[in-house]
């Protein structure tokens, strides 16, 4: 009610039909789910790819160290350096990759 003027207005809603039936509903929830689901997957997906990347990085910036020139032969430091660089532009081209590829 406005106070200076005491009117009043009121709104009835007398058609329901916008409103979702039970099987709406339900079927929403488990659609819901099942996104739930799907999302879980990607970030445990996501969440390996970053830790394969950290893992050759690291790898990468291990083998450029002056002790591991002096450790290990150069092939071998060569071998790992290239398998490093495949694995990060496979990487960067597989970006769907699954966790078990």
């Amino acid at each position: 009610m406005e106070k200076s003027t005491e009117k009043q207005n009121s709104i009835t809603i007398t058609d329901y039909k916008c409103r979702l039936s039970t099987k709406e509903i339900e079927r929403m929830l488990l659609d819901a789910e099942t996104f739930e689901q799907d999302d879980e997957k990607e970030r445990s997906r996501v969440a390996a790819m970053i830790v394969l990347v950290d893992c050759i990085y690291s790898m990468k910036r291990k083998m450029e160290k002056e002790e591991m020139k002096q450790k290990i032969s150069e092939d071998c430091r060569q071998n790992i350096l290239s398998r490093c660089e495949e694995t990060i532009e496979w990487t960067k081209t597989e970006k769907e990759a699954t966790k078990e590829d």
